[in-house]
């Protein structure tokens, strides 16, 4: 399976119940994706999910619970938990403001090599 994109996309939710309606937001801005990587999460293998993977033609890859090697995001998303860490410490900011943190973080990651 060839992995091109690097992209990294962040969204919050309140509840995971949320993750179909996002998904079909992102599909809306960004188009189609070949497939959908996920790590055996619940919400993210819902009927719900299922039936809007098999409507629009998107695989669906599944890493082996708790072996996460299987799956790369695993290893972006270290990289991005890193710098998420040191730009609230550098910049001090309150543990409340983390998933403005987390954008700014991805936003940087997404225009740099």
């Amino acid at each position: 399976m060839k992995r091109t994109a690097h992209r990294l996309l962040q969204h919050g939710f309140c509840s995971v119940s949320e993750f179909p309606n996002t998904l079909l937001d992102n599909i809306r801005e960004r188009g189609v994706m070949d497939v959908l990587m996920s790590d055996h999460a619940n919400y993210e293998m819902s009927a719900r999910v299922k039936d809007i993977l098999r409507a629009l033609m998107i695989g669906h890859w599944k890493s082996e619970p708790y072996y996460q090697h299987q799956n790369f995001a695993e290893h972006r998303w270290g990289h991005v938990k890193a710098n998420l860490e040191w730009l609230m410490a550098f910049l001090d900011v309150d543990p409340d403001c983390w998933l403005l943190a987390l954008n700014c973080a991805c936003s940087v990651m997404n225009l740099t090599a």
